[in-house]
């Protein structure tokens, strides 16, 4: 019966394939031997950024890239390999002009985890892309100005003066060509029936110089939102009075006096607008208009915390200085009747 086996070649067909089972097993757990397999979306780095910065360039394709390795290692070598971070690593730094750039991927520029040491032999048979490509362009950074864009409405008996803007510039960066196709930035405020000062942190658009929008992203912007200040105010008529000086034989019952106008529109803050109603200038206490600007600077400090400096240049340059002042607080301005 056992030569009848021995002689079967059946028998020498299972043993063939338990042999082969067997060896198969003890090469797949041996340490030593040798697998190929792919490492996929290996990311790329690119290093020498500074001195791309110091000569005014940047890379403005392709700097977000990844690549797929099919690499040749020992199993215990696999193993470091998929718990570590393998990176292709780019340098950048003998760069000096722009321009479209190739690199190639070899063994020299792939950086693999640090468990990985050069007695470990591993062997880079083939890298898909094959090259790194990306484009290199010239820096630029400009500041453009904030505008405003009012298409709401004010309540009845109130009126909005200028936008203010907290910074008034924005810083504009990136590739030179972008850069140049900006214009300014751009805040819409869309409130409805204000009838009280706006101010809120916005975000803005880019505008181009053809006056259309500019995609976000495109280029770098600082800072991202700006403080903006839309006053309104509320209007009331006052009416205008003159205090007489009782003098040379005449006096206030002797005197007819005609305004015109007889009344004034005035806008302002709606606190300061309540004691405009009730003041009357009395040549008395200000006998003379620098003594009424003297009394208007120390009003001005007093009421809003503010430096209010005039200049040493006369009364004209003076008051003009102090008009601007209260104008731009927004604490009185005086519109003609009609």
């Amino acid at each position: 019966m056992g030569t009848k086996i021995l002689n079967s070649r059946w028998f020498y067909v299972v043993l063939s394939i338990l042999l082969a089972f067997l060896l198969w097993v003890y090469v797949g757990n041996d340490p030593n031997s040798v697998d190929t397999g792919t490492l996929r979306n290996v990311r790329v780095v690119f290093s020498g950024l500074e001195k791309l910065e110091e000569r005014g360039l940047m890379i403005s394709e392709g700097a977000e890239q990844t690549v797929n390795l099919q690499l040749s290692a020992r199993g215990e070598v696999w193993s470091r390999l998929n718990q570590g971070d393998t990176t292709v690593v780019v340098d950048v730094s003998g760069i000096t002009e722009p321009g479209e750039q190739s690199v190639a991927i070899t063994s020299r520029n792939i950086n693999f985890p640090r468990s990985i040491t050069i007695i470990d032999s591993i062997d880079v048979r083939y890298t898909s892309p094959s090259t790194i490509d990306f484009t290199v362009s010239r820096w630029s950074s400009k500041e453009i100005p904030v505008q405003g864009t009012f298409n709401g409405s004010v309540a009845e008996g109130f009126q909005r003066r200028d936008f203010s803007f907290a910074p008034d510039t924005i810083t504009v960066s990136g590739q030179e060509e972008l850069v140049s196709q900006v214009d300014h930035a751009q805040i819409t405020i869309s409130q409805e029936d204000m009838n009280s000062t706006y101010s809120a942190d916005c975000s803005y658009t880019l505008i181009g110089t053809n006056g259309q929008p500019i995609a976000a992203g495109l280029v770098e912007t600082e800072p991202e939102t700006v403080l903006v200040t839309l006053p309104v105010e509320k209007m009331k008529e006052v009416e205008l009075t003159v205090d007489l000086i009782p003098g040379g034989g005449a006096t206030a019952d002797n005197v007819t006096v005609d305004i015109e106008p007889r009344t004034l529109m005035v806008a302002g803050s709606a606190e300061i607008l309540d004691q405009l109603r009730l003041a009357s200038f009395d040549p008395l206490e200000f006998p003379d208009a620098e003594s009424y600007l003297w009394q208007l600077q120390n009003n001005f400090i007093r009421m809003t915390d503010q430096e209010c400096h005039l200049p040493e240049a006369g009364l004209e340059k003076q008051a003009q200085v102090m008009f601007a002042a209260l104008a731009k607080v927004g604490a009185l301005e005086v519109l003609e009747d009609g």
